[in-house]
Order: C-alpha cells, then structure tokens, then sequence
C-alpha cells in the first residue's frame, strides 16, 4: 500500500484508558492508539501544526495537519484530499475535530518528540495489523 492511502487515525478508538488527568497537550508529541479496524496507529503532532502518522500497511509516514479549536478544548485533523479511511469507507481532506479528553481517552501511551522519526516521512518498520507489536510501540513511546 503507499502513503497516499490513509488509514484515518482516532476515528474508531473506543474506551481506552486516560494518560493522564491533565489535558493533553499535542504539540511535539506523539501518540500511540490501538483499536477498532485499524489496529495500531503512531502519530506525531508536530509544532507549527503538522502531523505524521504511521499505519499499517504504510511504507511511508502520512503527513497531515492539526490544529486547536478556537476555544481550546478540542483538537482537528486534516489529511490530503487524496487520503481515504477504508473503515468508514469515505474520502478524506475536511478538518475533524474531536474532543481533546477523548483523544487523550484513546491514546495508548504518550510520549515527547518523535521518537520513531515520523517527520523524515519514513516508518521504522511495517506495522502488522494486530496487536503484537503493541508492547515494542509503547516501550518507546510511554
């Protein structure tokens, strides 16, 4: 599969433990997510509002955008217009927000910077689709 086909990150995650109390704050972060038809997902929220998300099946790194809401409490995402999430069968390129504990709900494990190197636009290796490589992720990233 090439990076064009995006595999959209956090839209099927459902009841993952909180990181934290604190609100999560996304910038030189990343995140780790396991869940859904998805499997695992890495992304990296990059300062200045670029994202890079490792998927499954990718041999390269999906480079996105984030931003906060106006009002703070919740965080967006856009993906190229060429991106596609096959789980929710639909073409991607809109921002969708989504609210930030419920992010922070669905994260995995947390961690600061990019350890995995995202941002080179290269992954470190193929993710399978379950949950085997989970544990190898978060020693990483935790």
């Amino acid at each position: 599969m090439t990076a064009r086909i995006l595999f959209f990150c956090i839209a099927v995650f459902l009841m993952f433990s909180p990181a934290s109390s604190q609100p999560l704050e996304f910038s030189g972060r990343t995140l780790v997510f396991y869940g859904g038809g998805h499997g695992i997902q890495v992304e990296y929220y990059a300062r200045g509002g670029r994202s890079y998300l490792w998927y499954p099946g990718n041999s390269r790194s999906v480079r996105g955008q984030w931003k906060n809401s106006s009002g703070g409490s919740h965080v967006c995402f856009r993906y190229p217009a060429n991106t596609y999430d096959p789980v929710k069968n639909k073409q991607l390129g809109d921002w969708n927000c989504k609210s930030k504990a419920k992010v922070q709900r669905m994260a995995k494990s947390t961690c600061k910077g990019d350890p995995f190197r995202l941002s080179s636009g290269k992954v470190p290796y193929a993710l399978k689709r379950g949950r085997g490589q989970l544990g190898q992720i978060k020693e990483k990233c935790s």
